[in-house]
């Protein structure tokens, strides 16, 4: 759980079921790696809140990084549409 980095709620469906994203910092390829996942709509939302209420309370370097990164691409973005 300490290289887990983000959980993201991706996708609602029509059948009732939702995608949600594991963000994790991968130590062999030293970038940030996903692994998706499907459920159930409310337990999708319940795993989704837990694991960003576990990753929260305990910020950490790789955290960090990842946030860093994160904002760095979104500024990318910003620039080319403007």
């Amino acid at each position: 759980m300490e290289n887990v980095v983000d959980c993201q709620l991706m996708e609602e469906k029509s059948n009732g079921k939702s995608l949600f994203t594991l963000i994790y910092f991968s130590h062999n390829a030293r970038d940030f790696k996903h692994y998706d996942f499907e459920a159930e709509s409310d337990m999708s939302g319940e795993v989704v809140k837990k694991v960003n209420h576990i990753i929260r309370s305990k910020i950490g370097g790789v955290r960090s990084e990842y946030l860093a990164t994160k904002e760095k691409k979104l500024e990318k973005r910003r620039s080319f549409k403007y």
